[in-house]
């Protein structure tokens, strides 16, 4: 009854432990930004001339306008340019020039030649080892092609296990090769136009909301009085340019492990 006990202890401590070792090495982690990205943002605020330009921009990059005053203050005090990685110096650049002295000298390497003369690789090599070294798609669509002519002839079993290739692939090829037209949704007899979606954009992207949300956006509207459109409306006008996300400075928690 003692080692029954002394083992569920044992167990019980090495799955707290396990438990404890999956927590601390998935921490949640806040945005950091560099200093080229700092400058790069920076300079590309000072190019936006028209109104609304600047509200576009921090929602693409999910910035406060807060963010662009206080890189402006470490730019002036000159905190960004020492932060600013140095390029690259002459080690890689000698680096380069040995490698490629070598990849030349690969090149003139004989070749072993078959008593016919032909030249060959080395030893023979499979067809998934071919067609490792063909782009992705060309290659996968010369292998789909061959067995294809191959299968009228032999079952698809067989003609795949030749070229060692999944019959699934075959399948779902010669799924896609039927095409089905989906009807053309409808536009609503209520949707906005795009005189209308640009002037709601512009409000949006104003200096007045370029820091707040659309929830809030539509509050404020609408206690003084303005209803331009529906607050899942301005989400979707924001998603077409890519123009929502999250800003706050929030952890991103990474996806948790199940301890085993």
């Amino acid at each position: 009854m003692s080692q029954f006990k002394a083992t569920t202890t044992d167990l019980n401590g090495t799955t707290s432990s396990n438990q404890a070792a999956s927590e601390v090495v998935a921490r949640a982690k806040r945005r950091r930004f560099s200093a080229a990205y700092k400058l790069r943002i920076l300079g590309e605020a000072e190019q936006c001339n028209a109104s609304g330009q600047i509200g576009a921009l921090l929602r693409c990059e999910g910035l406060y306008a807060s963010h662009l005053s206080d890189w402006r203050r470490e730019r002036d005090s000159g905190q960004l340019y020492v932060l600013v990685p140095p390029k690259p110096g002459r080690k890689r650049e000698e680096q380069a020039v040995v490698l490629a002295g070598l990849r030349r000298e690969n090149e003139q390497l004989p070749c072993p030649a078959d008593t016919d003369g032909v030249h060959y690789g080395g030893a023979k090599k499979t067809c998934a080892e071919l067609r490792a070294h063909l782009d992705p798609h060309q290659g996968q669509s010369l292998m789909v092609q061959a067995i294809e002519a191959l299968a009228h002839i032999v079952p698809l079993t067989i003609a795949c296990a030749a070229f060692d290739f999944p019959r699934s692939s075959i399948y779902r090829a010669r799924q896609s090769q039927v095409v089905v037209e989906q009807p053309a949704r409808p536009t609503p007899t209520r949707a906005l136009s795009q005189a209308e979606q640009a002037t709601v954009r512009r409000v949006l992207n104003s200096e007045r909301f370029q820091d707040c949300s659309p929830r809030q956006v539509y509050a404020t509207l609408l206690d003084e009085g303005s209803y331009s459109c529906s607050m899942r409306t301005m989400y979707r006008i924001l998603d077409e340019d890519a123009e929502n996300r999250e800003r706050r400075n929030q952890a991103q928690h990474p996806p948790y492990v199940k301890p085993e």
